[in-house]
């Protein structure tokens, strides 16, 4: 997976941010805590260097189902690219 796939990604879930009317404190720190892991994932060399992050992924795409179906959707796009990196 490109570096330029993951910046797509990252984009996307920074629109589905954005455009959010309402969101909790809580949740909003969370999105936030994913997307700059994501960030950093996706300007650095190689693999991440927390092989935990896979996880903290798709628990987050989990916790967004309910109320924010679409940020769900962009975070849960990243587990699959990080299933793929062998993750």
């Amino acid at each position: 997976m490109s570096r330029e796939h993951l910046r797509q990604l990252l984009e996307e879930l920074r629109s589905e941010l954005a455009g959010l009317p309402e969101m909790s404190e809580e949740a909003r720190r969370r999105a936030e805590e994913i997307q700059q892991e994501l960030e950093s994932l996706a300007i650095s060399e190689g693999s991440p260097a927390d092989s935990s992050l896979l996880e903290r992924v798709r628990s987050a795409a989990e916790e967004f189902e309910a109320d924010h179906p679409q940020v769900a959707w962009a975070i849960g796009r990243f587990s699959e690219v990080l299933a793929g990196m062998g993750l």
